[in-house]
């Protein structure tokens, strides 16, 4: 794998539980920025982790099953490439890209079916599962998705990297936020469930951190299918509300109370849905397991498009700075976003009431 830190120790954390079930036979990542924390690259190495410098010496090691990529946004496509050219697997960190543009020039890469996405939901069998009895009309027709995140994040989540908030880093364009890095797999999630393909986005953006791109906004995805999508979320609470998903059908509302863990989903007056362990725990070995040749489903890159094709369109939305907002010891929130997220969720409407924040015109994806 590249990296070993930030979200890449929790690909450490799952493929080295992994390698002690016996499912790999070994592990090496790249740590080009040990000196962060040499008291961790040394704990990796006395764990057997075999650490090089870069993706040079990690793509000569004989015996490479998978490369896995937990790293910036704007490294996905290049990155990827690279480990394709040498025709190895690789699990690419969602999103796939910044913009559509570089998604589909991986779509249309001669080796394309190498590549799984971190998406990590559509890993879980009972994910497709649920999708499956609803494609059928099991619940009836589904009309709607509401998911609603409230997961606050301070100044340092904002200095980590030289991408986090920005809409290019050196010419390549990133477009980080919420819908596209931290929720981005719950927005994947919703439009998964309901079927069909994005044919129509709204979209009201706002930032309360001094950042190019948006903390704060909501998202409104019509589906060929017929279904809505509602998203909306904010990194400028005060308290983590966790991320909640409602899924509006003809015959029953099912809801998620908190995706970011061991998911509880619950058909309304009836059955509990039992949907595992907690996702990301699935994917590295899911992911395994269809490499030795198994039918585990994994996110492949057409399933992963339709984000892409979200995050496009959204993006001809402005950005504008919030009124109201208000810089802290940690950095900025916004007072009162956290009441508003639970109206959005219970209203299904999103954040149309928040001030400076208003759903433009429908743009096509």
């Amino acid at each position: 794998m590249v990296g070993i830190h930030g979200f890449a120790r929790v690909h450490l954390k799952n493929l080295l539980a992994l390698r002690d079930q016996g499912l790999i036979a070994g592990l090496a990542a790249v740590a080009h920025a040990r000196e962060q924390d040499p008291a961790y690259a040394a704990e990796l190495e006395r764990a057997g982790v075999a650490l090089v410098p870069d993706l040079a010496a990690l793509l000569v090691r004989p015996g490479l099953g998978l490369v896995t990529l937990p790293v910036g946004i704007h490294l996905h496509v290049p990155m990827t490439e690279a480990v394709l050219a040498q025709d190895i697997p690789v699990y690419l960190e969602k999103p796939v890209a910044g913009c559509l543009a570089d998604v589909d020039r991986l779509c249309a890469h001669p080796r394309a079916a190498r590549v799984m996405v971190g998406f990590q939901h559509l890993y879980v069998p009972s994910i497709r599962a649920l999708r499956a009895r609803l494609a059928v009309g099991e619940f009836g027709r589904v009309r709607r998705a509401v998911v609603t995140s409230g997961w606050p994040r301070d100044r340092a989540y904002y200095q980590r990297s030289n991408w986090a908030g920005q809409l290019s880093v050196g010419g390549t364009v990133v477009r980080d936020s919420p819908a596209n890095n931290a929720c981005a797999h719950h927005l994947n999630l919703a439009m998964f469930l309901c079927g069909g393909q994005p044919v129509g986005v709204r979209a009201a953006l706002g930032r309360a951190n001094p950042i190019p791109s948006f903390d704060t906004g909501c998202i409104q995805v019509r589906l060929s299918a017929g279904a809505e999508v509602v998203f909306s979320a904010s990194h400028a609470g005060e308290r983590n509300l966790g991320v909640r998903l409602r899924l509006e059908c003809e015959r029953a509302l099912i809801t998620c109370a908190d995706l970011d863990t061991v998911p509880q989903w619950q058909v309304e007056g009836g059955e509990p849905l039992d949907i595992g362990i907690e996702p990301n725990q699935w994917s590295y070995r899911l992911a395994v397991e269809h490499l030795q040749g198994g039918s585990a489903p994994v996110c492949t890159l057409a399933e992963a498009r339709a984000h892409a094709q979200v995050i496009e369109a959204a993006h001809r939305a402005p950005i504008v700075d919030l009124p109201g907002r208000r810089e802290g010891a940690k950095g900025w929130t916004l007072p009162g976003i956290d009441a508003a997220l639970d109206r959005a969720h219970a209203a299904g409407t999103g954040l149309a009431g928040v001030e400076g924040l208003a759903l433009g015109a429908e743009t096509a994806c």
